[in-house]
Formats: structure tokens, C-alpha cells, sequence
């Protein structure tokens, strides 16, 4: 970065800024939120198994 010209810092500034929001919480929850109510749909097709697992046992 030392060899970059003003021009270049600016813009690897803001860059890095975009960059930053990924991180964010706001962002960050919608695909947590995601990725949760696609685990609770994959556990809900598998209900009946563990059903019958028990059945089993018992």
C-alpha cells in the first residue's frame, strides 16, 4: 500500500468498508435464519424415524 497512489487508498477504503457490512449482524441473521428453518424442515422429514427408533426400544 505504500506505492499506492491517493486515489488507490481511497478506493481500497471503501472497498474494505463494503466488505465490512458482510460482517455485520443485520446481514449475518437472515442466513442464520435460513440455514435454521432449513435444519427444522430436514429434522421434521425425519421425525417418523426416530419414532419408530423408540417403538423399538420400548
Amino acid at each position: 500500500m505504500a506505492s499506492f497512489t491517493e486515489e488507490e487508498i481511497e478506493k481500497a477504503k471503501e472497498n474494505a468498508f463494503t466488505m465490512s457490512k458482510t460482517a455485520l449482524w443485520k446481514s449475518l441473521i437472515i442466513n442464520y435464519k435460513q440455514a435454521y428453518s432449513k435444519a427444522l424442515s430436514k429434522v421434521g422429514e425425519r421425525v417418523d424415524q426416530h419414532i419408530k427408533i423408540e417403538e423399538k426400544q420400548n
